[in-house]
């Protein structure tokens, strides 16, 4: 699956894993599209989609249908970073409606009302394997909420795993603006997690020079040069 073909639109195609045949084209081509999580139940694409005006919303797209795509987000608002749960009733996603990046969830096929899992702020949301708990970014912070979905779904108290700088999601590059695909996976036991880290960052030194009694020794250059 790639949202690109080389040099094209970004929109969205897919290709067998060991490359044995070219990309085809998903549905129609339209505005910018980026995929973001598969149904485990069902053959259901979610992906973002950026308007030509306003914030980009969240759209799923059968596979077996990919001419019709239907939304499952469209508001005046930024959604992206879909992910279903693991047993595909659930979806996680972000969205900015409280006026900063939050992290949700709605049930999927629905109907439902959103429940909102982060509280200070949230992007990149991904589901733990076995579907107890849902991770997420907030700012440099690892976050994790333990979850129950029987007989409701009911989020914990969030709590940090750790602290520290790697690297966020898509850049504008990549995706529209504003969008939080998340660049980060968690292994089956949910006790590891892949990160991407730049080493150059690490290895950069700043020096400060303060210089004292900065008015005399501007005074003795210009004698200096004088003479």
């Amino acid at each position: 699956m790639t949202h690109s073909p080389p040099g094209g639109q970004p929109t969205l195609w897919w290709q067998a894993v060991d490359g044995g045949t070219p990309p085809e084209p998903l549905g129609e081509g339209g505005p910018p599209r980026f995929p973001s999580d598969f149904s485990p139940r069902e053959r259901v694409l979610a992906y973002t989609e950026e308007k030509e005006f306003g914030n980009p919303d969240i759209w799923l797209l059968p596979l077996d249908d990919p001419a019709h795509p239907r939304p499952f987000l469209s508001t005046p608002f930024r959604e992206s970073g879909a992910t279903f749960s693991p047993d595909g009733t659930w979806i996680a996603y972000v969205s900015n409606e409280s006026g900063r990046n939050e992290v949700y969830v709605r049930p999927w096929p629905g109907p439902g009302p959103k429940i909102q899992i982060s509280s200070e702020g949230g992007t990149d949301p991904i589901w733990s394997r076995n579907g107890k708990e849902l991770f997420y970014r907030s700012g440099e912070k690892m976050m994790a909420v333990a979850v129950t979905t029987q007989p409701a779904f009911q989020p914990s108290k969030p709590q940090l795993l750790w602290e520290a700088r790697y690297a966020h999601g898509m850049s504008s590059s990549c995706g529209p603006p504003g969008t939080t695909e998340g660049n980060y996976d968690v292994t089956t036991d949910g006790r590891r997690f892949l990160m991407i880290k730049d080493v150059h960052e690490d290895l950069v030194s700043t020096r400060i020079v303060v210089v004292l009694n900065f008015a005399e020794e501007l005074k003795a250059l210009a004698k200096a040069q004088q003479k």
